[in-house]
């Protein structure tokens, strides 16, 4: 049997965890989910370590969602140095849609998942007052 890909959320400060608490409360569900902080105090080495470590306690040669916050924010730079090291994909712009999205889905291929957690992201930013204007 095949393993789900599993999620990880590497964000500034306590965001990520903040949002996987939120999201496995509206889908009463866990997934396979964990979160990496980056402060402004971390030194990068270690929170690259942080990274690496979260990656491999998923398991060995597994597929790994990265979700973080913002493209050229620290988060994503640091987690881009370990795209050669693993099977991992980022996807930008975390938001909850995305991740609810993600964990509801975690059974379907790294690169699917990806294109699926994007797609909810951005079907997730509305003007709101656009919807109410075309009733």
């Amino acid at each position: 049997m095949e393993k789900s890909t599993a999620i990880l959320v590497v964000t500034h400060d306590n965001l990520g965890e903040t949002l996987i608490d939120i999201a496995r409360s509206i889908l009463d569900k866990n997934g396979d989910c964990a979160a990496v902080s980056i402060t402004s105090g971390n030194i990068i080495g270690k929170s690259i370590e942080s990274i690496s470590y979260a990656v491999e306690k998923f398991g060995k040669d597994r597929e790994v969602l990265i979700l973080s916050d913002l493209l050229d924010g620290t988060a994503t730079t640091l987690s881009l140095t370990l795209h050669k090291l693993y099977t991992i994909e980022i996807v930008t712009g975390l938001n909850l849609p995305m991740l609810i999205e993600g964990l509801q889905h975690q059974d379907l291929p790294l690169q699917e998942l990806a294109k699926k957690v994007r797609r909810a992201a951005i079907a997730g930013i509305v003007v709101a007052g656009d919807i109410l204007r075309k009733k």
